[in-house]
């Protein structure tokens, strides 16, 4: 079965505002800085993963979706696409979900 899509015409236009919330949201806590800290942490383990076969096999299963979804998301930030996109879990992100329409641009994620 087909995944649903989120028409090309809304997606670029909700990326930003969803950042900007959760930039505020995050931020009003002091953890988006943290977030950001223990991303390859977090990637390694998502490569762990797929290297011990739990996920990126031939037939996806509900955690492949759930975090190439994420992964995918991550790499819609200019950012962070370069620190994703060469390790295992961008190339699993991209396999499952090849387009993501719309990006948020560099320097997005600073909280000046």
């Amino acid at each position: 079965s087909a995944l649903p899509k989120i028409p090309s015409w809304l997606a670029p236009a909700m990326i930003k505002p969803i950042s900007q919330i959760e930039t505020r949201l995050l931020g009003h806590h002091g953890r988006a800085g943290e977030y950001l800290e223990r991303l390859p942490a977090n990637l390694d383990r998502v490569d762990q993963l797929i290297a011990s076969g739990v996920i990126g096999g031939d037939r996806p299963n509900v955690a492949d979706l759930q975090i190439a979804a994420s992964v995918r998301l991550l790499m819609a930030c200019d950012d962070l696409r370069e620190q994703i996109d060469t390790r295992p879990a961008g190339a699993l992100a991209r396999r499952l979900m090849p387009e993501v329409p719309g990006r948020l641009p560099a320097g997005a994620l600073t909280t000046g």
